[in-house]
């Protein structure tokens, strides 16, 4: 009796040991859309980071779906998922929420949901939405009042919408001295100058593009027809809105008066 319960007992241990290990039960999926029309954005990034310093990414399909498997989850973790703008899609802001989740099978369900719905990103501001160069210089325009409008339209944008930050791109021609020099100093005067307006440096992110961004001829129904690689067109700054989460900074007037209000006592 006893040998046949240590026979047993050893193929147990065998047949335990030669069966897969079990699998991360957990999964996360969700649909990415439209806050406003309620369509789906596809060739979004959805970004999970771990608790244990983890992370994965996947896009979403046409439909606006993404899905992790339990392959790239792991069990008891903690982990939050975010949306995050790539190159294939430029017509959105990037969503302030966070879904935050965890693999514990005590507390978590194991088929996790998590929708993001995106605020349409008018892209390129209205308005005055470029500065055009005249060839190799980095501060003489075309049009007399035209950096004026812009800079002006700019700061009465920025100062009714505090949370806005915004790109300045620098452009030249292929046929400019110094593309890559020109550029950067186009876009870097005319965010040195919407500084001096009083708009916070943190809001104003230079993007240098060279001359590798020829100014784009489109139809009516916004294909691309023709590029122009130069001339006055090419020789441009151009200004995108890229999110709308700016925290401004606290203002450092209160302090300088108490300051001055004990001195004088």
């Amino acid at each position: 009796m006893k040998r046949r319960i240590k026979i047993f007992f050893v193929l147990s241990v065998l047949l335990a040991g030669s069966l897969p290990a079990q699998e991360n039960p957990f999964t996360l999926s969700g649909k990415v859309f439209d806050c406003k029309s309620k369509q789906p954005v596809e060739k979004l990034i959805i970004k999970v980071v771990g608790s244990d310093g983890s992370s994965v990414q996947t896009e979403t399909d046409s439909s606006g779906m993404y899905f992790f498997d339990n392959k790239k989850l792991n069990k008891n973790r903690q982990y939050v998922a975010f949306t995050i703008i790539g190159s294939g899609v430029t017509r959105y802001f990037s969503s302030t929420l966070k879904f935050k989740f965890n693999t514990y099978d005590t507390v978590s369900q194991k088929s996790i949901k998590a929708d993001f719905c995106l605020d349409k990103n008018p892209g390129c501001l209205y308005g005055p939405v470029s500065l055009y160069f005249k060839k190799n210089s980095p501060t003489e325009f075309y049009g007399e009042d035209s950096l004026k409008n812009a800079i002006d339209w700019n700061v009465y944008m920025l100062l009714d919408n505090p949370t806005l930050v915004i790109e300045i791109g620098g452009h030249a021609g292929t046929d400019e001295k110094h593309p890559d020099q020109l550029a950067m100093a186009r876009a870097t005067y005319i965010r040195e100058l919407l500084i001096r307006k009083g708009i916070e440096p943190g809001r104003l992110i230079i993007k240098n593009y060279s001359d590798e961004r020829p100014y784009p001829v489109q139809d009516e129904m916004g294909k691309v027809i023709k590029e122009i690689k130069k001339g006055e067109k090419a020789q441009r700054v151009t200004f995108y809105i890229l999110r709308k989460d700016y925290v401004p900074a606290k203002p450092a007037t209160e302090p300088v008066l108490q300051k001055e209000r004990s001195e004088e006592e």
